[in-house]
């Protein structure tokens, strides 16, 4: 959220099964286990927009759902 209609995020998510890379909204079939989430920052047409938060982590239970929201902003409007 908050990048420019159709950019793509750069965000790692790691646990039992690996990483995997997203680069947009989408629901992931996770098995169970903590995943540790990582955002980083992306830039378009020269413009820096970093993550909020920049990662964090999540504990996938069997049966469950979890969501994780990650916004983008321009680095010139984040407080300093």
């Amino acid at each position: 959220q908050g990048a420019p209609a159709g950019t793509e995020g750069n965000v790692v998510v790691s646990g039992p099964g690996g990483d995997q890379v997203i680069t947009r909204s989408q629901v992931l079939t996770l098995a169970p286990g903590t995943y540790t989430i990582t955002a980083y920052s992306i830039t378009v047409s020269g413009v820096v927009y970093n993550p909020s938060p920049p990662g964090g982590t999540v504990q996938v239970s069997a049966g469950q759902t979890t969501t994780f929201t990650i916004t983008y902003a321009p680095a010139s409007s984040q407080p300093q």
